[in-house]
């Protein structure tokens, strides 16, 4: 229970990263706590296009810039296609498929 809760003290940076990131739907993780070290960054993550929002924060390196998460965006889109296609309800009413344009990052 004691490193459950302290994860971030003692997992080192990329400890720290991991528990101040958002890890669920919505969850914007703790943004105060990431600002505050030399070397993470926090970055906002939201998705537009779908019926509803999905947004999450992500504390990163600090080396890593908005065009860094930028890149992935093609993936983002494979992977939440292949999501779409696995779940176990009905979806093709909604008629949705993600491209590129449905993922934006914001360094905040």
């Amino acid at each position: 229970m004691e490193l459950a809760n302290h994860f971030g003290d003692y997992g080192g940076e990329i400890g720290s990263m991991v528990y101040n990131s958002g890890r669920d739907l919505n969850d914007l993780g703790r943004y105060d706590s990431c600002r505050s070290t030399n070397f993470s960054r926090y970055i906002s993550f939201s998705t537009s296009g779908l019926p509803i929002g999905v947004f999450l924060g992500i504390c990163g390196p600090i080396e890593c810039t908005e065009e860094d998460y930028n890149s992935v965006w093609s993936k983002l889109a494979e992977f939440g296609n292949d999501i779409i296609k696995k779940m176990d309800i009905d979806v093709s009413m909604l008629n949705i498929t993600l491209s590129e344009d449905n993922f934006h990052f914001a360094d905040s």
